[in-house]
């Protein structure tokens, strides 16, 4: 029988540079909600009220939702807003997709938009796409980049 574990980590933070802020209060007090599969990999986190209610974080989302290959590596990293649309994080991004080796070595991490497509380079992002190769020792080899801006 699978079993889900939920975690609420209740967090309470207060960020000097945000002291002048007029809406500084709503960014005090929240909560995350995170959500593991049976097999102990967290499968979603949830900023919520104090109401249980989805809300967007200061980076204008609401959850970080993830996808896991067999070997327990992160494959896909989504952002949700609080209607569980897509959204993007502070760079713009609402995917990251990786790709690993036989060996378990980052080989690949792409930046995705809402659509689901490779994202063109802009201001804040400026490679769409990142390569990694290692030795036969797992030593990074090279690393490049792809789409600059």
């Amino acid at each position: 029988m699978k079993q889900i574990l939920i975690i609420i980590t209740t967090f309470v933070f207060l960020q000097i540079t945000n002291a002048q802020d007029s809406n500084w209060k709503k960014k005090v007090f929240g909560s995350t909600v995170q959500y593991y599969n049976s097999d102990e990999k967290l499968m979603e986190s949830w900023t919520v009220n104090h109401n249980g209610e989805l809300i967007n974080n200061d980076l204008g989302f609401a959850v970080f939702k993830y996808k896991y290959d067999k070997n327990g590596n992160i494959i896909e990293q989504k952002h949700l807003d609080s209607q569980r649309n897509p959204a993007v994080d502070n760079i713009g991004v609402s995917i990251y997709r990786f790709k690993y080796d036989k060996n378990n070595n980052k080989i690949y991490q792409g930046h995705f938009g809402k659509d689901g497509k490779l994202m063109i380079p802009n201001d804040n992002i400026i490679y769409s796409e990142w390569f990694w190769k290692y030795t036969k020792n797992d030593k990074l080899k090279k690393m490049k980049t792809k789409n600059k801006f």
